[in-house]
């Protein structure tokens, strides 16, 4: 009966068109062909029974992966970009970090070291003030921090473009750039090197330099950097050449790290703002002309004497004479070295002695003293004296003191005496 009138129904649904004119619904053609029940119950009778489930479809294609966004994290929070490099290193450049006033270069990226700075990589940082750099870094480039020009304070593992550089890049200022000229340009320049003059195009605000790292500074590393307060040197350090802080004229203070033997000439020649330095008990040798025009130089006067030293032994090296009129002088227990010229035109002097603690005296030390006749040594044996360009020769120092006085004031007066 079911079946009946769902045929019906559906019969009735072909039909509705052309029996809509009389005026009667489906729904009251099925009640009078038997349906019973209201008018949705009919509705529902006509839908069919539930089918049995379809076979499900094919798999879709898979979808590209997305890309994997940047990570959050602290391997790159400035913005930096790195280049890597073929031995498995990394060198920088400053990227998005252009314009920031504080940089601190990372040691590694990626797990790696950092070991370069790009030509230029930091060029033109106009608003960059203080730079770290890492002790990885073993290499930066010509010119890397040109243009950065209110930079203040910049700390960095090695003087120059490499560590053990010997030629124009062993200079400080070779990081900011230069011009090189074959004229002097009348003593405006910073280094000279194989025929030509470099000047460095070192930031006029630049004021503090840290250096963390190295055996050794080199050759007028910072010649004419007038700028300069403080240049702060690490204990590694052993290792100091002749004319390295020459022409510092800002330079306030410094300290010379133990191990250092020598202080070589012109080193702190024209150091006119220096007021303290502190000397190591491992000084044996001060060089021609290495505190030249350090008219500001604070000393510590013993008996005469006027020292340099440190915290430790304050009498280290003795620089000079107070009055240079007195007739005898008695020089410290702990002192290491006389300086160059430290009694010249003592006329009056007539002896001296030398205590066991003394194991170098410098050329002309005791020139001008025309009276000195008597020179007591408290060592006697492994004095040599060395000449400025010349020779070294054994010095046989006895007991007769008045020849002693002649050897110190006549025959090796310009020789720089050392004992082993």
């Amino acid at each position: 009966m079911k079946k009946f009138l769902l045929i019906l129904s559906l019969l009735l649904c072909l039909a509705l068109p052309f029996c809509a004119c009389e005026g009667k619904s489906a729904y009251d053609i099925a009640v009078e062909n038997g349906f019973q029940g209201t008018e949705q119950e009919w509705l529902e009778s006509l839908k069919g029974e539930k089918g049995d489930q379809g076979a499900q479809g094919e798999q879709g294609i898979q979808g590209e992966q997305g890309v994997q966004g940047d990570s959050a994290t602290n391997e790159n929070p400035q913005g930096l970009d790195f280049y890597p490099l073929p031995n498995g290193t990394y060198a920088v450049a400053a990227g998005n970090a252009l314009y920031l006033n504080t940089i601190n270069i990372p040691d590694t990226y990626n797990g790696k070291p950092v070991t370069k700075i790009k030509s230029r990589g930091f060029a033109d940082a106009i608003n960059l003030t203080e730079i770290t750099i890492p002790s990885t870094v073993t290499s930066i480039d010509n010119a890397a921090f040109e243009g950065c020009n209110v930079l203040e304070s910049i700390s960095l593992p090695f003087v120059g473009g490499k560590p053990d550089a010997t030629d124009y890049s062993r200079h400080f200022g070779y990081i900011f750039g230069f011009n090189a000229s074959s004229e002097s340009s009348s003593g405006g320049y910073h280094l000279s090197h194989n025929g030509l003059y470099y000047t460095y195009k070192i930031p006029s605000t630049l004021k503090a330099v840290s250096i963390t790292g190295g055996n050794s500074i080199g050759e007028s590393a910072f010649s004419g950097c007038n700028t300069l307060k403080s240049i702060s040197i690490p204990s590694s350090v052993t290792s100091i050449g002749w004319g390295a802080f020459k022409g510092c004229s800002s330079l306030e203070s410094i300290t010379i790290p133990e191990g250092v033997t020598s202080i070589g000439d012109d080193m702190f020649n024209g150091c006119s703002s220096l007021t303290s330095i502190s000397i190591p008990s491992s000084i044996t040798s001060i060089g021609r002309g290495a505190f030249g025009g350090c008219s500001s130089l604070n000393h510590t006067v013993y008996q005469n004497g006027k020292y340099l030293g440190n915290a430790e032994n304050q009498y280290v090296v003795l620089m000079d004479v107070v009055d240079t009129s007195v007739t005898s002088f008695v020089i410290s227990s702990t002192t290491k070295t006389i300086c160059i010229y430290a009694f010249y035109n003592c006329s009056s002097l007539t002896s001296i002695t030398i205590p066991d603690s003394i194991t170098s005296i410098g050329s002309n030390a005791f020139n001008g003293c025309s009276k000195l006749n008597s020179a007591t040594f408290a060592v006697k044996t492994g004095w040599k004296a060395t000449s400025y360009d010349g020779p070294t020769v054994a010095v046989t120092v006895t007991d007769d003191l008045a020849a002693n006085a002649t050897l110190l004031k006549n025959t090796y007066c310009s020789y720089t005496w050392t004992r082993e």
